[in-house]
């Protein structure tokens, strides 16, 4: 292709996929400052990491554990949290090819009974 057919078509591709995105994700805006991962129980071990840091002389090797504790769960926070968005992406998807697929039964059957 040369750049001048080029053009149209790259044009014509991020407009179908904006408006498909807009479709299944529509506009949000989450904050600054927002950790959907940030669950009670990582703030159970956060909030214990940071009373062990307070005595941190006598009691280092606890601060120690509970910092990786700490960033273990994090970590499977974080995984879970983005699994859960996956599966709701994907959900979406399934629901609109379903009704994709009904209102394609829906016109055949349509049809069908406009020729009896």
């Amino acid at each position: 292709m040369t750049p001048l057919k080029l053009k149209p078509s790259v044009i014509r591709f991020n407009s179908t996929l904006t408006n498909a995105a807009k479709k299944l994700v529509g506009r949000t805006k989450p904050g600054k400052r927002s950790k959907p991962w940030l669950t009670a129980t990582v703030k159970a071990k956060i909030k214990l990491r940071n009373r062990l840091r307070r005595k941190i002389n006598e009691k280092r090797k606890e601060w120690r554990e509970a910092c990786k504790d700490v960033n273990e769960a994090i970590n499977r926070a974080k995984e879970e949290s983005w699994r859960e968005v996956l599966m709701q992406h994907y959900a979406n998807i399934s629901r609109l090819r379903f009704k994709k697929r009904e209102r394609r039964v829906n016109r055949d059957l349509k049809k069908l009974l406009r020729k009896r």
